[in-house]
């Protein structure tokens, strides 16, 4: 089945999972002529095309490049330089080498040592909300909230923040897959030299006077006697801002709305704050920011029944899979003490989430320290504005009520 449908469209984006239901029962490997590419909404499907390296890339930066004029190679210097280096976005043996180094700084010791400072800036942010009559979950707490965790974690200085902030939401509609934004591929070019000179010359003074922050750790980095490269660096630096505040903020908004809407299971969880692993768990099945993955077939295969050829865009519907009723029951039910195993809100196989980590640790302080204050939180908008970018679901702004529910 062949289907010309904008993901992006109101009757879709607001609520996609009828859609997706309904695709993977009919036909789960479609062509979409909008996207001009194949979706894959089964279980079995995305969780075996994630785990396989062959015949598959990560790569979507050299298609791009290699179909990309002279004129256009010049205007995109800087994208196609930053997002080349991009361990996400490169195959083995660049993916496998790059890892390893980054691994080597982005240790679990790394992720201990910021929960302290993950829970005293949540508190913080919490005495400001309850003197404010709506706030906003996003622009009060979870963004705010992860941009201070990366910020401290790659030694930004505070005063420089906001502007990182705002770097990193100018390169989401280029990177997430944003094509109704017809400026982006423009904004993230200008952008991504603003990034690359401010981390450059962070990079520059680290190098003269290493500090207790990642960026010294990914000077450091060695293997075999294998360094990063300036630029891979700093790439790095760049998709760790980019993904580990945007994804971590939609996280967060998207475990509020959905405790909000089953106010059972959020009680349960406020009450019972040692459910908080597994409810993290479950809620990034049920609401995960990640709805899909890109990937580009190298060479022909079969699948489904139906035949992928080299060249062709495969879409990984992430967020569809884990609603799949044939790997877990009763999927569109959010059940905080449900077995999630082997879900695949953090992807699979060799790109599976570095971040994965650090996401569930500030989303657990997150979650659970906003029920500790505020039990009864709940969203006020009727009407969810959503990010308009494919490869993620996060809503734009979440105006909640703190008040106790029977008042």
């Amino acid at each position: 089945m062949t289907s010309d449908i904008n993901f992006l469209s109101p009757e879709v984006w607001g609520d996609p999972h009828p859609y997706f239901d309904e695709l993977r029962e009919s036909d789960p490997v479609s062509w979409n002529t909008w996207w001009n590419g194949w979706v894959f909404t089964r279980f079995e499907d995305v969780d075996y095309l994630l785990r396989r390296s062959e015949n598959l890339s990560a790569n979507t930066v050299a298609p791009a490049r290699a179909q990309a004029s002279p004129e256009q190679l010049r205007l995109r210097e800087t994208t196609f330089r930053i997002l080349g280096s991009w361990l996400v976005l490169n195959d083995a043996p660049v993916h496998t080498r790059l890892r390893k180094l980054v691994n080597k700084a982005f240790t679990p010791a790394m992720v201990a040592r910021l929960k302290p400072g993950i829970e005293e800036k949540a508190t913080e942010l919490l005495d400001a909300m309850e003197n404010k009559e709506s706030p906003d979950i996003i622009a009060d707490y979870s963004h705010p909230l992860t941009l201070s965790v990366i910020s401290r974690m790659l030694g930004i200085p505070p005063e420089d923040e906001m502007d990182v902030a705002e770097w990193g939401a100018a390169i989401t509609p280029l990177v997430l897959d944003g094509r109704e934004n017809k400026q982006r591929r423009e904004v993230a070019e200008a952008v991504l030299l603003k990034m690359e000179q401010y981390f450059g010359g962070l990079l520059k003074e680290r190098r003269a006077t290493p500090g207790d922050d990642l960026i010294s750790e990914l000077v450091l980095a060695e293997d075999g006697g294998a360094l990063l490269s300036e630029t891979e660096i700093i790439a790095t630096c760049i998709l760790l801002i980019f993904a580990g505040q945007e994804t971590t903020t939609g996280l967060i908004a998207n475990a509020v709305l959905a405790l909000g809407e089953n106010p059972e299971e959020q009680i349960k969880l406020a009450q019972n704050p040692d459910l908080m692993r597994g409810a993290i768990e479950e809620l990034l099945r049920f609401c995960g920011v990640a709805f899909a993955i890109s990937r580009v077939a190298t060479a022909d295969f079969e699948i489904g029944g139906q035949t992928v050829n080299a060249g062709d865009k495969l879409l990984l519907a992430i967020g569809a899979a884990n609603r799949d009723p044939a790997r877990f029951e009763d999927p569109h039910k959010l059940d905080i003490t449900r077995d999630t195993s082997g879900h695949l809100a953090f992807s699979g196989g060799a790109h599976y989430c570095l971040g994965g980590p650090l996401a569930r640790v500030e989303a657990s302080i997150a979650i659970r320290a906003l029920l500790e204050r505020f039990p009864d939180v709940k969203p006020q908008q009727q009407d969810i504005e959503w990010r308009g970018v494919i490869v993620a679901r996060e809503p734009v702004a979440l105006l909640v009520d703190l008040r106790p529910r029977d008042e």
